[in-house]
């Protein structure tokens, strides 16, 4: 993936978080709030989840 002088952000979840419904429910919120900031200002598909 060609970012320019972008850098991608990973964020990854520890094993341990898996299955913590608050977690979860917190780290959802967290990539809602990010679908919303305009591309301009993220890496192009930075809103991926796996």
């Amino acid at each position: 993936m060609f970012l320019a002088y972008r850098r991608p952000a990973v964020k990854v979840v520890h094993e341990e978080h898996v299955s913590d419904g608050q977690f979860r429910a917190r780290f959802r919120r967290e990539i809602e709030a990010a679908r919303r900031v305009r591309e301009r200002y993220t890496a192009p598909g930075s809103c991926t989840v796996i």
